[in-house]
């Protein structure tokens, strides 16, 4: 305890929650800036092993600046059982699922530079491939659709099954 500020000491008047919201508001953008690269790669191979130019071009480049600036407001998705209101879940939910629109551009421009293209198998197509594989574990391909059962995207913005027992 630092200067008898008890941040997350219930007795000094703090809450966890006070620690709690700023690491999300942080760190949650962080998962974004980290994907957002890996998206841009993607963007590039697969026109260049495809032999076509890429479908979209700009709404790729709007794409990212949604998922940017999206993702840097969907932090409390991560907090539907600390408490907060039923008005903040709703809105943190609403804003989870909306990251799904931008992804699914980018998952409908890939899919269509690829369609009819002369796809060149080399070793940097591949795994670009199987992330675009509907067996694929890729995190455009969960927000776009989800996984088989299609449950999976749908289950991180959904405040229902977020409640405790």
């Amino acid at each position: 305890m630092l200067f008898k500020i008890g941040i997350s000491d219930l007795i000094l008047g703090g809450t966890p929650m006070l620690v709690q919201r700023p690491f999300w508001i942080y760190s949650h953008p962080a998962v974004y800036i980290m994907v957002l690269p890996a998206m841009g790669i993607v963007s590039e191979i697969i026109p260049t092993f495809s032999r076509k130019t890429i479908f979209g071009y700009k709404y790729i480049a709007y794409s990212s600046l949604a998922i940017a600036s999206i993702g840097s407001l969907v932090w409390g998705h991560h907090m539907f059982t600390s408490g907060q209101s039923n008005l903040m879940n709703m809105v943190f939910s609403a804003l989870t699922f909306s990251v799904s629109i931008p992804s699914a551009v980018k998952m409908f421009n890939w899919l269509t530079t690829m369609y009819k293209g002369s796809i060149r198998l080399a070793a940097p197509i591949l795994p670009v491939r199987s992330h675009l594989n509907e067996s694929g574990r890729s995190v455009p391909f969960r927000y776009a659709q989800g996984r088989k059962s299609g449950k999976r995207s749908w289950t991180v913005a959904r405040t229902s099954v977020d409640w405790m027992s």
